[in-house]
């Protein structure tokens, strides 16, 4: 992975960004940069195709969690804040915070990650992003009707899967795989199960909720819910397909991240 440029910030931070944000595509002055954060069992590298199909000034900052990809040796993190608590001051820190615009995304568990990250910076006093995108998860008030993901057996953990869909069938018929990958999504769905919403007032920021037409488990109506935490403009587009139209329907998605990042300039003096 490709290390941030990190002048004016102690070795610990820069270490710090260097594991937790993948940059696949350096720039040295970006118009705008987007932090995307993945979903459940997912990774950096799980946006590894967008830095080409979005607009060159941009650029992307992957979150990689432990566990995982290159971090593969790490303890996995089973409660939210405590990711929250390391990537809410790399993200405030990052070189040239407040003068390059940011816009976050979060598919998922990502949706929530990024929507406790921005109630965290707000709480720091630190700017928000100029924009949030949430995808793939319903309002984060509206409580999930599936019981514990985490505590499910391994048969039926992996029947969940298969009604997502997203992940291949060969790769679950793979025991060795599922014995690598399950460890990662319990601890994932365990990270969400664990944080129950605190109602606050609405982000001071332009919302964008997208959300798939056939999403068992985030139907449109609970993705326009998304609404009530928006305290600036609020837009949602739902896509053809499931869970994973992200991928499904990549380059429509990213045309709409496109769109967003198009809103965003550099403040002014």
């Amino acid at each position: 992975m490709t290390g941030l440029s990190m002048r004016g910030i102690s070795s610990t931070a820069s270490s710090d960004v260097n594991r937790w944000l993948w940059r696949p595509r350096p720039l040295a002055a970006p118009r705008a940069r987007l932090l995307c954060i993945p979903y459940a069992g997912g990774s950096a590298t799980s946006f590894r195709t967008w830095p080409t199909r979005l607009p060159p000034d941009v650029e992307v900052l992957c979150v990689q969690l432990p566990g995982r990809g290159m971090r593969m040796g790490e303890s996995l993190i089973r409660r939210l804040d405590e990711v929250v608590g390391v990537l809410g001051p790399l993200v405030r820190d990052l070189p040239g915070a407040g003068q390059t615009p940011l816009v976050m995304f979060g598919h998922s568990m990502g949706a929530i990650l990024s929507f406790a990250l921005c109630r965290w910076l707000r709480a720091e006093g630190a700017p928000l992003p100029a924009r949030l995108i949430v995808s793939g998860h319903r309002a984060p008030h509206i409580v999930d009707p599936e019981p514990p993901k985490h505590l499910l057996d391994d048969p039926a953990l992996i029947a969940r899967l298969r009604h997502y869909g997203g992940t291949p069938e060969e790769i679950l018929r793979e025991p060795e795989l599922v014995e690598l990958m399950l460890p990662i999504l319990r601890a994932d769905f365990e990270l969400l199960a664990t944080h129950p919403h605190v109602p606050a007032p609405p982000l001071d920021l332009p919302m964008l909720a997208l959300g798939g037409a056939d999403d068992p488990n985030a139907l449109p109506p609970a993705i326009e819910a998304w609404r009530e935490h928006a305290g600036g403009e609020f837009a949602f587009q739902i896509f053809p397909g499931s869970h994973f139209f992200l991928h499904s329907d990549e380059a429509a998605v990213l045309s709409v991240i496109s769109r967003e990042l198009s809103k965003v300039s550099v403040p002014s003096a």
